[in-house]
């Protein structure tokens, strides 16, 4: 009796070991979160390049403004940088702002945490890296009439 109850429950074992069916909901069950977190971790990647992007816009754009006189100080290029880039992010504002002309070179400097710029937060890690971009214009003189 217990030796036929062993193997009947043997067989049926060994049949569901070997039966294939439900095994691609049970891979899918697994593997469709880590793919959706990974899509999720690009998606935040991808924003902080694009905040990088649109930080050296910014920074070319109010440096060609100063180049030709419409900013007429480091000072109100720094305010427009600053300016412009809480707009354009929801009212975030960028860690520091440095504008300096040396040898008539216009060069502004914006450090932004990558918080600034990703959706959801996704990568842990991403708390503690500042980005940091750099722009360099060439000052516009006034040649003689």
């Amino acid at each position: 009796m217990i030796s036929r109850v062993f193997n009947t429950i043997s067989q049926r074992l060994h049949a569901f070991r070997k039966d294939n069916d439900g095994s691609a909901t049970v891979e899918a069950l697994l593997w469709v979160p880590v793919i959706g977190y990974f899509m999720i971790m690009i998606a935040d990647v991808s924003f902080v390049f694009y905040g990088k992007a649109q930080a050296l816009r910014i920074l070319q754009d109010a440096n060609r403004a100063y180049s030709v006189g419409s900013i007429t100080s480091e000072a109100a290029t720094e305010a427009r940088i600053t300016s412009v880039y809480s707009s354009m992010f929801s009212g975030k504002t960028p860690d520091s702002v440095k504008t300096d002309v040396v040898d008539g070179i216009i060069i502004s400097t914006i450090k932004v945490p990558a918080t600034n710029h990703v959706s959801i937060g996704s990568i842990p890690f991403i708390t503690n890296v500042v980005v940091t971009v750099t722009s360099q214009h060439y000052e516009e003189t006034a040649v003689g009439v």
